[in-house]
């Protein structure tokens, strides 16, 4: 592979992620730095013909960027075809994980580079959006270290259920309710925005726009930004039911299909 050529391994990284299969780890090459693990995942998003809806923040948790080698978070694209809509039976996966999140969609164009501030930021800001991502990753293995393969491999998102839009003022911060995960009806999570640790909505965004692939296309109107798991992550073993419970901002399910 010529240096900067990743049209084979991008193809390689979809077509696992199109059937739902794991690829050796030795076949999907490590990028050399976060810079060309963002190129690599350009170019796996190009291979898929699908289009960018938004966007997803993965390893908030410092813990997890020390086990990844990474130097904070990063983002993953969200594709058109991989993000459904309330009640979605989701297909098995190898080591697929369910995480509850609070997304949020744009009201309005955000360009990335130059100075934003926090009003402005906040007011783009035009739904909540009670949501379960669906992560996993396209190699087999163990993660520790792996974090520039993770970043390449679209940001681990395999994809997302969305519940109702709800309005909220973020100028006034996030919205002060608890993500409850129940799993066949059985509390089995819960945390809120506090607890999870997560950024401020206006640094949030900020942050996001500043990031490498952002810089040409910034955030658009209707965009979605899924913002981080405030329940942790849960085994998406087949066959289970699930909700996840935010409060005044509704719910979600989703189901496994059975193995």
């Amino acid at each position: 592979m010529a240096d900067g050529d990743w049209s084979e391994a991008a193809a390689m990284l979809w077509q696992a992620r199109a059937e739902r299969r794991l690829l050796p780890q030795a076949d999907v090459p490590m990028p050399r730095d976060l810079g060309a693990a963002y190129v690599l995942q350009d170019a796996v998003s190009a291979a898929s013909g699908a289009r960018i809806l938004g966007w997803k923040i993965g390893a908030g948790d410092p813990a997890l960027q020390r086990r990844f080698a990474l130097p904070g978070p990063f983002v993953g694209p969200l594709l058109q075809g991989l993000v459904h809509g309330d009640g979605a039976m989701l297909a098995p996966m190898p080591g697929a994980g369910l995480e509850c999140e609070i997304s949020l969609r744009l009201g309005c164009d955000l360009a990335a580079g130059g100075t934003i501030g926090d009003a402005e930021l906040t007011a783009a800001i035009a739904a909540a959006i009670p949501s379960l991502e669906v992560i996993g990753r396209r190699f087999d293995g163990e993660m520790e270290g792996q974090g520039h393969r993770l970043v390449a491999d679209g940001g681990i998102n395999v994809e997302a259920v969305l519940g109702p839009d709800t309005a909220w003022d973020f100028a006034a911060g996030w919205p002060p309710v608890a993500a409850t995960l129940r799993v066949d009806g059985r509390e089995t999570a819960s945390g809120t925005a506090a607890s999870a640790g997560l950024m401020p909505p206006a640094t949030l965004l900020r942050w996001l726009l500043a990031q490498p692939p952002l810089a040409a296309r910034g955030l658009r109107t209707g965009d979605l930004v899924m913002t981080g798991t405030l329940t942790g992550v849960f085994p998406l073993a087949p066959g289970i039911r699930v909700e996840a419970d935010f409060g005044t901002l509704g719910s979600v399910r989703a189901s496994a299909a059975a193995a």
